[in-house]
């Protein structure tokens, strides 16, 4: 049986032949038959009389063809309208029909996913089927192991049972022999043993002293043929040609040491000539320059040996030097002072100087002169309490140089050394001004932070990190208003804290390389030229040795390390640090779970809070962690202060009604959790307030609205601003009407507004109406 709409079909189709189209039909013309016009004609029989039977008849036939088209007119306008039905509804069912399409086919897609995700647990459970089979067969051998290993025990617990008997016969017969020997065997045993030990003993340092013995033998030889060396090198000493100006005087130094046995009155008589003569055109400089013979001929020529020159020789004396372990001459000056100065080039020896006093005789120049520039770029960051900060040369001496302002370090280079050197002088200067901004901070750096801060300082100098202290670029060069060049400025200093070091220790930050171009900050709108660190990877493997907070917070921008967002840093550290401490004090103990990015709104962890924040920040952060943890104890009271965020754990023990804030000293009601009631009592204050607390209550429960939040559930009170609230107690985000989640909304549009929300349905949304409530914010708008 077919269908009712089928037939319809059907008939509209025989009546307007209409086409499978989903568009509604064009209409078409129907031929109705229409009598041919009629002429008047009298003689006619159509013409006759109306009472003419046959007319009478013909206008019926005409009138009841007329009604009958009139009838199959109104059928086919009906059908037209039942088809347009019909067509509707066929597009609907195509529509229904389309989507079940798409349904079936989603639902082929998941139920090919299913087989291929049985398919593998069949495929998990087959070999998780062989495994199973494997331990259940090695279960098996083990049992069989067991069994085997059972057996034996039991055997071997039956012959252990077989020997107790057998031994308990034996020592109930002669128990006192046997305990006898046993003691004996004892003692035997630890005679053997400490007899074993001696002579361990005794074998270790019997090999001991064959090894001394075969190493003093050994020494014994080479000494013998160092010594018979020595010995042909003295003997054939009058044919070694000197080799330079330095081995010339040695040699002479010599022969007139090897001459002391001169009688008195021939060098008596060459007195006058002796107290003149010293050698000249020599320099110090050529002492160990390598000469040929003709050379060291004009040397012999310039020294020539005799009585009447020895006195010259016999001032020299050869000391070797504790820095350098070479042999160096001092000059003992006992001519007048008119001749020193013409001999003075001989002396190697410093002297007794006014700034080098304690070791001036044991360290020559050339290593006076290195280790005084040495000391001064590296040692600038000991002895903050001295003025005399430049240490002895001489390596086991704990003395410091006299040294204590610019003017003795200049003197010390011009007249002792020789040196004219400014650039050394400006070195001493920068250092001192180093020197003094460490000794301005509070509290002053320790010894061992400060030597740590060196080999910092040097480590990221090598890496490439910072410049030098002594950078020329770092020089002022421009006069200012007053007509002088400015002092050296060591800038700001950074304390850094690492994590197994002494900490805090100093770094300048006027010497860190930067980068070539700068970086704006999003927030502050500051261009900021960042530290050249090159990189995370290779800034940690710099660090690598140091390693703290500070590699991290010493930079501009954030990075990886210190926040685990995906974008790039486009906020500096500063308005970061800036933006969680006016979050911690806008919103108080709640925003600790709420601390956000400032640039992609994603919720900081606590690690990163540490890292980001200062250190008034961080304290406060833990405070209020530490007192959002104990406002979930019973005994937890909030200050009620409205200038203070304090809030304390009291005492489970009768805390009494009267309770102080430990922070601002604010008095409150333990009970009521009120201020403090003057001059009544709970139970007065209780009398006083029953006829106001039930308006009050009830005005409380109409006006206001629980957050939605479930681990607050707050009292908030509407004021005239938008619909869209947040939470000052948690900070959560909901629409005042339906209390829904803000983040749903936020995300998903209006329809996350809950049944009956008048936003789920209006084009304006929460932000964009003001007022206590929506009649009032509709009239408003009105």
């Amino acid at each position: 049986m077919e269908p009712s709409w089928k037939k319809i079909f059907s008939k509209l189709s025989l009546v307007d032949d209409v086409n499978s189209s989903k568009e509604p039909p064009a209409r078409k013309r129907v031929d109705v038959p229409i009598s041919r016009p009629i002429q008047y004609e009298p003689s006619s029989p159509q013409f006759a009389s109306p009472t003419s039977p046959r007319l009478v008849q013909n206008n019926e036939g005409a009138i009841y063809r007329h009604d009958t088209i009139v009838e199959q007119q109104t059928q086919i306008q009906k059908l037209r309208e039942e088809k347009q039905l019909v067509m509707r509804q066929k597009s609907t069912i195509s529509e229904q029909f389309l989507g079940a399409q798409i349904l079936a086919t989603h639902h082929e897609e998941r139920i090919r996913n299913l087989n291929w995700q049985l398919e593998e647990e069949k495929e998990k459970l087959v070999s998780m089927t062989s495994t199973c089979n494997a331990k259940s067969q090695e279960i098996s051998t083990m049992s069989n192991s067991v069994k085997i290993l059972n057996e034996q025990n039991q055997r071997l617990q039956s012959r252990v049972a077989g020997l107790e008997k057998m031994l308990a016969a034996a020592s109930h017969s002669n128990g006192k022999d046997l305990q006898s020997i046993y003691d004996c065997h004892s003692q035997l045993e630890a005679t053997h043993a400490d007899l074993r030990s001696k002579f361990t003993a005794e074998r270790e340092i019997r090999q001991k002293l064959e090894k001394c013995s075969e190493a003093s033998k050994s020494e014994a030889v080479h000494s013998r043929a160092a010594i018979s060396k020595l010995e042909k090198e003295m003997a054939n000493v009058d044919l070694i040609r000197p080799q330079d100006l330095r081995s010339l005087l040695v040699l002479r130094a010599w022969e007139t040491m090897s001459k002391a046995d001169v009688q008195d009155e021939e060098a008596d008589s060459n007195e006058d000539f002796k107290s003149r003569w010293v050698p000249v055109g020599l320099q110090q400089r050529n002492l160990d320059e390598i000469c040929s013979l003709s050379e060291i001929q004009e040397l012999a020529i310039k020294l020539p040996k005799g009585p009447a020159y020895d006195p010259f020789y016999n001032q020299l004396s050869l000391f070797r030097c504790t820095v350098c372990c070479k042999s160096k001459f001092l000059m003992a000056m006992r001519s007048p002072a008119s001749k020193e100065k013409s001999s003075r080039w001989l002396n190697e020896y410093l002297g007794d100087s006014k700034y080098f006093t304690c070791c001036w005789d044991q360290v020559c120049k050339d290593c006076f002169r290195a280790k005084l520039l040495e000391s001064l770029a590296s040692e600038w960051w000991s002895r903050l309490g001295s003025l005399q900060w430049l240490s002895c040369p001489r390596p086991s001496c704990v003395g410091a140089l006299d040294i204590r302002c610019e003017a003795d370090f200049q003197i010390c280079l011009e007249r002792d050394l020789g040196i004219i050197g400014n650039d050394f002088v400006k070195m001493y200067v920068k250092a001192c001004a180093f020197r003094d901004i460490l000794k301005s901070l509070d509290p002053r750096p320790s010894g061992d932070a400060l030597e740590i801060s060196a080999e910092v300082t040097k480590c990221l100098i090598d890496a490439g990190v910072m410049y030098s202290p002594f950078d020329n670029r770092f020089d002022v060069a421009l006069v200012d208003e007053t007509g002088c060049i400015p002092d050296f400025n060591p800038g700001t200093i950074y304390n850094a804290i690492m994590d197994r070091k002494p900490s805090p220790i100093p770094l300048f930050m006027k010497f860190f390389k930067r980068q070539q171009t700068s970086k704006e900050c999003m927030a502050c709108s500051k261009s900021m030229f960042e530290i050249d660190y090159g990189g995370v990877d290779a800034w940690k493997a710099t660090c690598d040795d140091f390693q703290g907070s500070w590699q991290w917070n010493i930079l501009i921008f954030p990075t990886k390390e210190s926040q685990n967002c995906d974008h790039d840093f486009d906020i500096c550290r500063a308005c970061t640090a800036e933006h969680i401490r006016n979050t911690l004090v806008s919103c108080g103990p709640s925003a600790c779970e709420n601390l956000k990015c400032p640039q992609c709104n994603r919720k900081l962890t606590h690690q990163e809070i540490l890292k980001l924040a200062d250190t008034d920040t961080v304290a406060k952060y833990e405070k209020f962690l530490l007192q959002s943890f104990l406002s979930k104890e019973e005994n937890f009271r909030w200050c009620l202060n409205p200038t203070c965020q304090n809030g304390e754990l009291y005492s489970s023990e009768a805390p009494g009604d009267k309770i102080y804030c430990g922070e601002c000293n604010f008095k409150m009601c333990f009970k009521h959790q009120v201020p403090w009631h003057k001059g009544q009592t709970c139970a007065q204050y209780d009398s006083e307030r029953d006829p106001s607390f039930a308006k009050s209550h009830e005005w409380v429960k109409s006006n206001t609205k629980n957050c939605p939040n479930r681990s607050c559930r707050a009292n908030i009170q509407k004021g005239e601003y938008c619909f869209h609230m947040t939470c000052s107690i948690c900070s959560h985000e909901f629409c005042w009407e339906c209390l829904a989640d803000w983040d749903e909304i936020r995300v998903y549009g209006r329809g996350r507004h809950k049944e009956g929300c008048f936003f789920q349905t209006s084009e304006v949304g929460p932000m964009g109406l003001r007022g206590e409530n929506i009649e009032q914010a509709l009239r408003s708008i009105e």
